[in-house]
């Protein structure tokens, strides 16, 4: 038969890790998410967004091809490794990459498929089944010792796993519930994650505006006089705090950005300058390769002006 292309499940986002024996802990692997499918037709992959890659990872497809089954649906989620660690912005590469490209990209950089669930397989779907089941048959599946595809491990201490993730600099962690099914397309509470968020202050150089009213700031080092652009961050502001910082621009706006690189922006957007004198507490995911935050959050401001 041929088997449909779906939306994978979701995990919700939390703050705390439950500790029970109702749950396993998974590491986060910080890469892009793969459904890999065998039926009539063959192996074929694809996304989050049932955008085919099937052409994208042929060093994952070879491997795939090894695994006796006649039709099976996994869901996973590839990643590339830099020193040791996955490397969102490295598979990222992959996964953008043309087809035409791809064997050059392959020696390059690396992938890795990391398996955690099994949603069809021996001609029926195994989505109304508890993860305890599915994962079972998905370790009898995949044979130990592939190079390239490997099955997520089950931790029992959510805690010391989550500790271990800060220690490593890696993403977090992913709670499941043992007895749990697979919500096809949905985000569900059987499913938790926790991520490791990192936490700076940074200055205010700048400001964008959306019919002159501030919609984003734009940050620098924390320094007196900073000297390099850190991002852009428009999460995390109340319509108060937006409200007193239009208010505020006119005090310190600066005819000239106060960086010696100066990012672009749309020409959508309209870009106003500031003296660094304020200071704001920005949590954010990771640095990316350019230097810039990754996912950052205004979280307050500890400083005033």
């Amino acid at each position: 038969m041929r088997l449909p292309a779906i939306q994978p499940m979701e995990p919700v986002l939390q703050t705390t890790i439950p500790q029970s024996d109702r749950y396993w802990y998974q590491v986060k692997w910080d890469g892009v998410r793969l459904l890999a499918c065998k039926d009539e037709s063959g192996w074929w992959l694809y996304n989050r967004k049932q955008n085919e890659r099937t052409q994208t990872y042929p060093d994952l497809l070879a491997e795939l091809t090894l695994l006796e089954c006649e039709s099976v649906l996994l869901d996973g989620e590839v990643v590339a490794l830099k020193d040791g660690r996955p490397d969102f912005f490295r598979v990222l590469k992959r996964d953008l990459g043309s087809p035409a490209n791809q064997s050059r990209l392959m020696d390059r950089i690396p992938v890795y498929y990391m398996v955690f669930d099994l949603l069809f397989a021996d001609g029926r779907w195994w989505t109304d089944r508890p993860l305890l089941e599915r994962y079972e048959r998905l370790t009898r599946l995949i044979p130990p010792g592939l190079k390239r595809i490997h099955v997520c491990d089950n931790y029992e201490n959510g805690t010391a796993l989550f500790e271990t993730m800060k220690k490593k600099d890696m993403e977090g962690i992913v709670i499941k519930e043992r007895e749990g099914v697979y919500y096809v397309g949905h985000k569900h509470p059987t499913w938790q994650k926790v991520k490791y968020f990192r936490e700076m202050q940074a200055a205010v150089i700048g400001a964008t505006l959306r019919q002159g009213r501030v919609n984003a700031l734009i940050l620098g080092e924390p320094a007196g006089a900073p000297e390099r652009y850190i991002g852009k961050a428009a999460t995390g502001l109340n319509q108060q705090e937006l409200t007193i910082l239009t208010q505020f621009l006119p005090q310190l706006q600066m005819s000239k950005p106060p960086v010696a690189v100066v990012p672009r922006f749309p020409s959508t957007e309209t870009v106003v300058w500031l003296q660094p004198l304020l200071t704001v507490q920005v949590r954010f995911l990771s640095w990316t390769p350019d230097g810039t935050l990754r996912s950052p959050v205004i979280k307050g401001f500890p400083m005033s002006p």
